[in-house]
């Protein structure tokens, strides 16, 4: 009988070890998770400022890097946060600057196109009186300061309704509706001309 008490009672102590040690290590993975959380908020915080930054800077700051190597650094940072297990939804937070941005670019290299510009920065000089005023009518859909571009639809409508819908501005159209839909570049190389 006294064994059964000792055994018992060794038992009740293991148990007890057991459970102390097992509120230390949920204690331990708890502080590890939030620690964790609090990384990817810092990260997302970051890339975002990242982000944002690397946009800005394209609209007429200049800092040394062409749109080519800020899609490369902006999908580099897009996949490390992926990497460390940051969500969709706070990554689509992060890229929200971003994707206005990009939409702005389509803008205004559908402006370029319907004007018939070989340079983005030169008005085309050859373009009819009626064409000139289309685009400067044009460049008045964009919301520069909140960067608010119309959407492929208005700017589809816009154009086709002056009749000046040519195939390089139906392309960019049909580039940037792709974009709104998947968050995909395609004809990047197109892109990063623009």
């Amino acid at each position: 009988m006294a064994q059964i008490t000792s055994d018992a009672n060794e038992i009740s102590s293991l148990k007890n070890r057991i459970e102390f040690q097992s509120a230390k290590v949920d204690l331990f993975a708890q502080k590890a998770t939030e620690a964790i959380d609090q990384l990817k908020f810092i990260a997302c915080t970051n890339a975002k400022a990242t982000i944002t930054d690397l946009m800005a800077a394209n609209f007429g700051f200049e800092d040394g890097l062409n749109l080519k190597a800020r899609l490369e650094l902006h999908d580099r940072i897009i996949n490390s946060l992926k990497q460390i297990g940051v969500s969709e939804d706070d990554i689509e937070a992060v890229d929200s600057m971003w994707h206005k941005g990009v939409g702005v670019i389509y803008f205004r290299g559908i402006g370029c196109a319907l004007e018939g510009r070989t340079n983005p920065n030169m008005i085309n000089t050859n373009a009819s009186p009626e064409l000139l005023r289309a685009s400067e009518e044009f460049q008045k859909l964009l919301n520069f300061e909140n960067w608010e571009a119309p959407s492929p639809d208005e700017i589809e409508s816009f154009i086709k309704g002056k009749g000046f819908m040519n195939d390089k501005a139906k392309e960019l159209i049909e580039d940037y509706r792709l974009f709104l839909k998947t968050g995909e570049i395609r004809r990047r190389e197109v892109f990063e001309k623009l």
